[in-house]
Formats: structure tokens, C-alpha cells, sequence
């Protein structure tokens, strides 16, 4: 059966580099957003409310794996067992390394606890116990199965992620490459999104996560499906000069950081944020060409955006880990005892740990685990599978 998804691939030289980019300096910007001592970059509103950066990483997953396996499971069903093993391949092994990280932590801090006196905030194995283990193993902790986030604490997106994997499995199969249904069907998940929000969180905004978090996901994902339909429309239209594309980039991307900074406590803003998102998104993948786009592919932007996953998993591990033993020594918050240059230091070189931390994941974890999934897959199938997994990175 023809499908009128099929749209010719971008070569490699423009697989939406750019967009690996605002990955990655999403992920940086999350990773300031938890540091929990006094610290300069908290008085930015980008960094104080970077918390919606995860809508965009719900948005550009949508573009993404719309971009990479709607014609796929369109074409062939039987195509959403690969796509789920592949989509959990790539966000499992990370997960469980730093949910074993997290208990080797609760271990140190219970016998912290237990024999030098150490008290925390928490008691140790209080909130991050067996029950709360066992369903972050199963990827449900985020489910609305319970009302505090436990463990790794940015984890609770991987877990709504994954049901909204399979969500849009069962949406583009039922769609059977027709772009119309795509378009109806997401809209409808986006409607149905909002309305859930507005009505069982009144006044919260885009500000849940463990009790409705999942509908938030759905909403930047699909909003993200939308985005890719729209880039699919415009291939051989985009007939804009360079000037007018580029001014187009900019102007998204910056009506994105200034609705995060200066209304991102305002509940209505909060959902302007994943349409600004999809626009800039939308706009990259168009024009792949302009000086926005050449300068989101310069070498360290590219490598952030190669270690944005593992950062995003990593950081909060690391500035935990610095919490306590700043509680050890007393100085908490660098607040009433320290000072705001301290504070600041102290962040900007938990950061570069987190880096670091995430090179390692990247290289022995993250990448490995990819490469050993499609192998798997290879022989389960007599060498039939073609893998562009990469391309959803």
C-alpha cells in the first residue's frame, strides 16, 4: 500500500544537527535549574523556570520519532515491537545505571544516618524504598503512581516518554500512512491533553509531572508530530530567501527563551512555550542552511547535543551527591554561612562533573547499549533490519 508519509531522507551532512544542539543546551540549562545551593545563574529567569525545557525535549521527541518510524509502523504494524525494543534500548540501560547509583547513595546516606548522626531532610528509604524501586524498574513510577518524584529525580520524563511511545505506535498504525489521519489523531491527542490539564490541574499550567505528567507529554509530543507533518509539507516549498528564514529561526527561538524567562511562572504562557518550541524546531529542519542553523552545528554544540541524554540522566546524581556533603560540612545552601561567589563556583564546577559523568555514560552505557540493541535485532531477523536509530538520538 503506498503511503503519502514517504518523504525523501535528509542526507547525513543535514540530519537536523542543529536541533541536537537545543538539545543540549536544554539539557544544561535543566542541570543549572536543580542546583539547590544559592548560586547566580538562579537569579536568570531562563535558568530559575528551566524546568520547561523539558516541553521542549517532549516537542522535538515527537518531530523526531515521527520524522524516523511514523511511515515505518505506517507501512508494517508488526513494526512496533522493533520501534519500542529500539526506543528502550536507547533510554533503559541509562536509567537503571543511575537508578543503582541512586541506592548505592541511599545506602551511604542511611548509614550516614544510622552511625555518624548525619540527618537529612529525608530519612533514608523513606520515599526512595522497594515499592518506589520496583515501579522505577518497571518505567511506571511517573504514571500518577505517586504524588512525590522518587530516585532520579529527572527520570519521571523517561517514564511518561515511554507510554507516549506507545501511544504513538498505536496512532500511526491505526493512521496506515495517511497524513490526514496523522494530523487528526494528533490533534485530538493534543485536545484531549489540554482539556485533562485545565480540568484535573486548574491554574498548574505545564507545572506537573509524576500526578499528570503524562498528559503534559503528550501534548509536547504530538505537538512535535504536528511540527514534523509540517516540515514534510513544506520539502521542495520552501522557497523563503535566507534573510527572511533566518529571521524566522531567531525570531522563535528567541520568543521560546523569553516566554521561559519571563512568564514562565504564569500558568496560560507555560503552554506557549512547546508551540514556540515546535516553530523553532519546524523552522531548523526547513531551512538546515542558514547562518542560525550553521551556528547550531559548530563542534561544541554538536557534542553537547551528543551528550544531552546522558547529562539530563546524570547531573542530578552529581549535585545530590554535592548537597550531602555540603550538609556534612554544614553549608547547606551557602546562604546565611557563605557567600553568592562560593555558591556559583561550586555550581559551575558541578556542572563540569556532571560533563564529565556524562562523557563516561555516553561512551561505556549509552552508545554501547544502542549498538548491542540494533545488533540483537540484526540477528533475531537474519540481518533484515536496517538500523537508523541514530537518526532519533
Amino acid at each position: 500500500m503506498s503511503s503519502d508519509l514517504a518523504v525523501p531522507r535528509v542526507s547525513k551532512a543535514g540530519r537536523f544537527e542543529a536541533l541536537d544542539a537545543l538539545r543540549g543546551v536544554a539539557a544544561i540549562s535543566v542541570c543549572l535549574f536543580h542546583v539547590q545551593w544559592v548560586n547566580i545563574f538562579d537569579s536568570l529567569g531562563i535558568i530559575s523556570n528551566a524546568w520547561l525545557f523539558v516541553d521542549l525535549f517532549f516537542v522535538l521527541s515527537g518531530f523526531v520519532i515521527a520524522y524516523t518510524y511514523a511511515e515505518k509502523i505506517s507501512a508494517n504494524p508488526s513494526d512496533v515491537g522493533r520501534f519500542l525494543f529500539k526506543r528502550l534500548a536507547r533510554i533503559y540501560p541509562l536509567h537503571i545505571v543511575m537508578l543503582l547509583a541512586f541506592v548505592a547513595l541511599e545506602v551511604a546516606k542511611w548509614a550516614a544516618y544510622r552511625y555518624a548522626g548525619v540527618r537529612g531532610d529525608v530519612v533514608p528509604f523513606s520515599i526512595n524504598n522497594l515499592e518506589t524501586f520496583t515501579t522505577n524498574i518497571l518505567l511506571i513510577h511517573s504514571l500518577h503512581t505517586y504524588d512525590v518524584l522518587t530516585w532520579n529525580v529527572p527520570s519521571w520524563s523517561i517514564s511518561v516518554e515511554f507510554a507516549i511511545y506507545i501511544v504513538f505506535a498505536i496512532v500511526a498504525a491505526v493512521a496506515a500512512g495517511r497524513a490526514k489521519a496523522l494530523t487528526l489523531l494528533s490533534a485530538m491527542a493534543i485536545v484531549l491533553s489540554v482539556s485533562v490539564l485545565m480540568y484535573f490541574a486548574p491554574g498548574r499550567g505545564l507545572h506537573v509531572d509524576v500526578d499528570f505528567g503524562v498528559f503534559r507529554c503528550l501534548l509536547g509530543f504530538f505537538i512535535g508530530v504536528l511540527t514534523y507533518l509540517g516540515w514534510r509539507a513544506m520539502q521542495g516549498r520552501a522557497s523563503w530567501s535566507g534573510w527572511k528564514a533566518n529571521l524566522l529561526q531567531l525570531s522563535a527561538l528567541t520568543a521560546c527563551a523569553l516566554t521561559i524567562s519571563l512568564f514562565g511562572k504564569v500558568a496560560a504562557w507555560q503552554y506557549a512555550v512547546p508551540l514556540f518550541s515546535a516553530l523553532a524546531i519546524w523552522s531548523l529542519a526547513v531551512w538546515t542552511n542558514t547562518r542560525t542553523a550553521r551556528f547550531l552545528t559548530i563542534p561544541p554544540l554538536r557534542w553537547l547535543g551528543r551528550l544531552s541524554f546522558a547529562l539530563y540522566m546524570g547531573h542530578y546524581f552529581v549535585l545530590v551527591v554535592c548537597n550531602n556533603l555540603l550538609r556534612i560540612v554544614h553549608l547547606e545552601r551557602f546562604g546565611p554561612v557563605g557567600s553568592l561567589v562560593i555558591g556559583t563556583l561550586l555550581a559551575v564546577v558541578c556542572v563540569c562533573a556532571a560533563l564529565i559523568l556524562a562523557v563516561l555514560l555516553n561512551r561505556y552505557v549509552e552508545e554501547p547499549c544502542v549498538r548491542a540493541g540494533a545488533r540483537w535485532l540484526r540477528r533475531g531477523e537474519s540481518g533484515r533490519l536496517t538500523v537508523v536509530e541514530e537518526a532519533a538520538q
